[in-house]
């Protein structure tokens, strides 16, 4: 964290790993002047990914959270009526777990516009970005370029009507994908009320000029893991 210039984390692993265990490493690793809360990278019933979090440390307790339980809708819900915080990740990422390839730009805008908030930045295909860019490959891939071109920056049509707080995230795999992060000036003490109500962040994103090959492989070996994972709890779910 302190490497990376980065002094306050919002620790949200895959509600089908560990996100406690995850919040509580990272938690009891970090540098005195770091602060760490909890958070978890939900999956909808739908198989969408939606972030939550909050300030409590009882937040892992909700068993309502575990995966494919909850629809987007009853996890919009369920976030209000327990007050939570949440915001719509990744709307333009690519794969299958994007609420708009899932549910249509019209649920999405539906529910960025209840929620308020949305991630309107994401590094996690930096280095794939460098790669399909070469000459020999751009022609190709123009499409799925443009896409990610809206993972890292997304377009401001795509904003909530009514703006509560934005975010930004590294959504990395592995330690040297973190990237893009939020700075907010404020005191310690005011700093969880700042985060959920920041409506104009400063977003810095970390350059990436050169493409790292091993890391491209390790990333694309953990998503496919991932992908492991989510089909298991599918096929269990769909046997009981």
């Amino acid at each position: 964290m302190e490497k990376n210039g980065v002094n306050v984390v919002i620790s949200t692993e895959h509600c089908y790993k560990n996100p406690e265990r995850a919040f509580s490493f990272l938690k009891k690793e970090k540098p005195d002047n770091c602060w760490v809360f909890p958070g978890v990278e939900y999956l909808t019933k739908e198989g969408a990914d939606v972030i939550i979090f909050s300030d409590r440390p009882d937040f892992y307790q909700y068993k309502e959270l575990t995966p494919f339980n909850l629809t987007y809708e009853e996890t919009v819900n369920f976030v209000k009526k327990n007050g939570l915080f949440s915001f719509i990740a990744h709307p333009h990422t690519l794969g299958f777990s994007s609420v708009i390839k899932k549910l249509g730009k019209e649920s999405y805008l539906q529910f960025s516009n209840q929620l308020g908030a949305v991630e309107i930045a994401n590094s996690s295909f930096n280095n794939l970005y460098l790669f399909l860019n070469k000459p020999f490959l751009k022609i190709f891939f123009r499409k799925k370029i443009r896409q990610i071109e809206k993972v890292k920056k997304v377009p401001g049509e795509d904003y909530p009507e009514k703006i509560k707080f934005l975010a930004a995230g590294s959504d990395a795999h592995h330690i040297k994908e973190t990237g893009a992060c939020v700075i907010i000036e404020t005191e310690p003490e005011n700093l969880f009320e700042k985060i959920v109500s920041n409506q104009e962040p400063v977003l810095i994103e970390k350059s990436t000029e050169k493409i790292n090959y091993l890391l491209l492989a390790k990333s694309a070996l953990t998503s496919f893991r991932e992908f492991s994972k989510k089909k298991k709890i599918i096929i269990k779910n769909a046997l009981k």
